[in-house]
């Protein structure tokens, strides 16, 4: 199933442009990372940077 498809099932509804922009900025930024397999791609999130990015939540909702 395609990240489109599971969004759209969730509610949420992307065109391919704006999808394809953020998963490169997550990308960039290290939240996730690509692996390809073949003609498929795979989108992976990276653990260290979503702990981060979850400590940084932590501390807001605390301050």
């Amino acid at each position: 199933m395609d990240i489109l498809t599971i969004l759209q099932e969730e509610g949420v509804y992307i065109s391919n442009t704006k999808l394809s922009y953020h998963l490169k900025e997550m990308k960039n930024t290290h939240v996730i990372y690509l692996v390809k397999e073949g003609k498929r791609n795979f989108y992976l999130f990276n653990k260290d940077s979503l702990e981060m990015i979850q400590a940084w939540i932590n501390f807001i909702l605390k301050g």
